[in-house]
């Protein structure tokens, strides 16, 4: 990634002894991102989760679920690193600046993913960044995006201007559905210059991405909106976080 390195090990004990494993680390920038990304980690992949359990509900594709790493501490070093089961057949289908991949029906479900997660939300939230691969006919997500209004979840939420540019680059397939709510562009608003990696923002931090026009991430916090009634449930504590069809 652009800000991780990615090891593939296996677990050495526990109900997954044997079985293939990532390890993902900070490569650059490790004290400035490390102390915010794992303390909002939990607090993404739980929105993320309940994201998905309702698009799961809307039964356009096969079910979709999230996948829950784990923080480790090494005895080493002391420096922190995610664990999580290593997901075959791995692809990469948007980004948090409006890039998108468009080469079948999976990485056009989760266009519709972000496009549904952005209306069902009230217009609050986003979750993009969405990569994984297929899992015994499951498609599973690991290391989602939320972007939001008020900026709340980490150094990878770009805020309204990551949600701009998502719409920006948006076109409605299949799976979405018209009466979904859409992001209004301003007229010569500026979004971001769209690239397949992950970008993050942080106080006093230079942003690896800019927008086109060189301006920064919006620092706006204008008043949250209230989300839909079954955003409220928490996710299952798994490795890979099942959704409900009931």
């Amino acid at each position: 990634g652009t800000f991780m390195y990615v090891m593939l090990g296996r677990y050495v004990e526990g109900e997954r002894r044997g079985e293939r494993c990532v390890v993902k680390g900070f490569k650059e920038y490790g004290e400035v991102y490390e102390a915010s990304y794992f303390e909002n980690e939990v607090k993404c992949v739980t929105q993320a989760i309940r994201i998905v359990e309702s698009f799961n509900k809307q039964k356009l594709i096969r079910r979709i679920e999230v996948n829950r790493a784990q923080v480790w501490m090494s005895e080493g070093s002391g420096g922190r690193y995610l664990v999580e089961p290593f997901i075959p057949n791995f692809q990469k289908f948007n980004s948090n600046t409006g890039w998108r991949s468009h080469d079948n029906d999976w990485h056009l479900a989760m266009q519709a993913l972000s496009h549904y997660s952005y209306h069902a939300s009230l217009c609050g939230l986003l979750l993009c960044d969405l990569q994984g691969g297929l899992v015994d006919g499951t498609m599973v997500l690991t290391d989602p995006v939320i972007l939001s209004l008020t900026q709340d979840f980490g150094p990878t939420d770009l805020g309204e201007d990551g949600i701009a540019s998502f719409f920006a680059t948006h076109v409605c397939n299949r799976f979405c559905r018209r009466h979904w709510a859409k992001y209004a562009l301003r007229p010569g608003q500026k979004v971001y210059r769209p690239r397949r990696g992950s970008s993050m923002s942080l106080p006093d931090v230079e942003p690896p991405t800019r927008s086109r026009w060189g301006a920064r991430p919006s620092q706006r916090r204008p008043p949250s909106l209230a989300p839909l009634p079954e955003f409220a449930r928490s996710g299952r504590p798994a490795d890979y976080s099942s959704s409900s069809d009931d």
